[in-house]
Order: C-alpha cells, then sequence, then structure tokens
C-alpha cells in the first residue's frame, strides 16, 4: 500500500498493481472503514480496482495530516466481518434480447442453457463505479463464459442489457455506446433518487443474477387478450404476434442491426394483419400496437417510423 499526491485537494492510495481478488477485498475494506469514520472535510471518497481516490477540504487537511490520520485510524487488514448487501437482479436472458449470447454459447462450445446457468449461478463483487453513473464492475465471471469486448462496439445498448467484457459483467443502467457482450435484459431500475448517489450499488455489494423467464420478463404475454371475447381471434392475433416476435429475435441474433431492419420487422408483422384488420376493434388495435412497442423497448428501437400510429388510426395496406 502506498500514497501518492493526485492534486492540491486530493490523494490516492495504491493497493497493488494488478486486478486480483486479494486487493479487491482491501479495497472493499478500507474504504468502508474510512465511510464509517465520517471524517469532516472529505469531499469524495471514490474506490477503484487498485486504489481509493480521496479528495478533502484544503482549509481542514493538507496531504501528510490527511495521511497520518487515515494511516492511524483506519485497519487496513481484511475484515470479513463487515454485513454485505446482496442485491438480487431478474434477467431475461432470451436471444432477442440477448444479442451475442448464441456467440458466446457457440464460441464456448456451450447450451445456451449452460451460458445462463454458469453467468446466473455466482454471486459478484461490485468492484468499482463508472463509466456511466450506476454501471457496476462486477467480478469475477466464470472462465468459462469469459468473452472479450466486442471488436467494433455498438452505436446504442439498450437500458436494462446484461453483458459480459472479459473477466467482468455489467448492467447497463440506461441506453449508451457500448462494446460488451449482451447476453440478456433486466427491468430492474439502477437509479434511486432518495440515494445519496443515486445508485443502487456501492464498492462492496454483492450482486446475484436470477433468471427468469420471458412471461414474467413480459408479463402481460401471457394473458395479452383478456377482454378479446372472440377466441378464434385471439388464436389468430397470438400467432400473428409470436410471428413477429420472431422476426425480432432473428434480427438481433445476427448481431449489430439497425433502426431500420426493425422498422422492417414492424411493417412486415402488421402487414400479417391485413385480412383481418377491418375485425379489429379500437382496443385490439391497441394491444397489438402495445405489444410491438414492448418488442421496440426490449430492442432499444426509440421509434416505428410512424408504422405504429398508421395501424392504429388507418393503415392502408393496398400501399
Amino acid at each position: 500500500m502506498r500514497f501518492c499526491i493526485s492534486g492540491v485537494d486530493s490523494l490516492i492510495i495504491y493497493f497493488s498493481d494488478f486486478i486480483e481478488e486479494k486487493t479487491a477485498k482491501e479495497v472493499k475494506n478500507a474504504y468502508k472503514c474510512l465511510k464509517n469514520l465520517n471524517l469532516d472535510g472529505l469531499i469524495e471518497i471514490i474506490p477503484s480496482y487498485t486504489s481509493i481516490f480521496i479528495q478533502y477540504d484544503i482549509f481542514k487537511y493538507d496531504y501528510e495530516s490527511l495521511k497520518v490520520i487515515i494511516e492511524k485510524d483506519i485497519n487496513f487488514d481484511i475484515n470479513d466481518n463487515f454485513e454485505e448487501k446482496i442485491i438480487t437482479i431478474d434477467v431475461y436472458y432470451g436471444v432477442e434480447v440477448g444479442f451475442d449470447l448464441q456467440k458466446i454459447s457457440q464460441e464456448k462450445l456451450l447450451s445456451i442453457d449452460e451460458v445462463i446457468k454458469i453467468h446466473s449461478s455466482k454471486i459478484y463483487d461490485v468492484y468499482a463505479i463508472g463509466f456511466l453513473p450506476a454501471f457496476a464492475y462486477l467480478a469475477t465471471v466464470d472462465e468459462r463464459i469469459s468473452t472479450p469486448r466486442l471488436k467494433t462496439p455498438r452505436k446504442e445498448v439498450p437500458k436494462g442489457s446484461v453483458a459480459i467484457a472479459d473477466n467482468q459483467t455489467a448492467v447497463y443502467p440506461q441506453q449508451s455506446p457500448g462494446g460488451w457482450n449482451i447476453i440478456g435484459k433486466t427491468a430492474f431500475e439502477l437509479f434511486d433518487k432518495n440515494l445519496e448517489n443515486l445508485s443502487i450499488f456501492e464498492v462492496g455489494n454483492k450482486v446475484k443474477f436470477n433468471s427468469i423467464s420471458k412471461e414474467k420478463f413480459l408479463p402481460d404475454s401471457k394473458i395479452f387478450y383478456p377482454g378479446i371475447g372472440d377466441e378464434k381471434l385471439k388464436t389468430i392475433l397470438t400467432e400473428l404476434i409470436n410471428e413477429s416476435a420472431k422476426d425480432f429475435q432473428n434480427i438481433a441474433v445476427k448481431g449489430i442491426a439497425s433502426d431500420n431492419d426493425y422498422q422492417n420487422a414492424i411493417e412486415k408483422g402488421l402487414n400479417r394483419f391485413s385480412k383481418i384488420y377491418l375485425e379489429l376493434d379500437t382496443e385490439n388495435r391497441e394491444r397489438i400496437c402495445t405489444y410491438f412497442e414492448e418488442l421496440m423497448d426490449i430492442v432499444g428501437l426509440e421509434s416505428s417510423g410512424g408504422l405504429l400510429n398508421e395501424f392504429m388510426y388507418g393503415y392502408d395496406f393496398s400501399e
């Protein structure tokens, strides 16, 4: 362990030059000790994989005085008696949302079910927070599914995407560019406005992923047409919408997909309703549009290009 000046009002404590489990425990222990001291004049305490950054009030401390206090009052020996918070996150591992799930399965010579089981069976440690607020770097991923970052990052990764990069895993807290391998999606909200740092994660927390079904991830999928009395029509609509879900899935498994690809899939899906369009009342059309919006949300598509609006208020299938 060594102390270094970072700026006129900050210092860094380095625990190692290498990322390893022992170092992570030392950082976690020291971070909790620093937080528990509640020292007046500490502006920020930011842990990372191998170090802790501390910003302080220069009218209360200088580098040497703060260094002496930290060395005197903090026990840097690993203490396993701290109460650890375990955060459980429900994840739908489906190829229509896990764009790289099939690729990892093929590269690692594992079935998709085996990849899911391996990823969801571990309890991960929060090593660091960044590059986005509430983006928690979690480790360590089982070497059987450890996968390098994508050579070409995606321009947009949907909010809630669960991903792997090398021996780390994470959840994207918001839509953003990214080069991690996407294996699933969660509806779990990572921000909490009532918390000081606005994130549910802190270094030292543990995270467990819980695999859930598509029916639980999209709770309306099984009872999508509860208001339709015509059983024949209900069956037809269910079949047509399932075909559209498969269209989205086929696009997703190819890897990089554009908004235009998904908009074409929406148009293709809506055209399937041409023969029964006149039988659909306003409620039926709303339900169909709602399901397509759920598919759009899964893949991070923000607009149908006006297709759903046309379908809802008057679709011309002759064009």
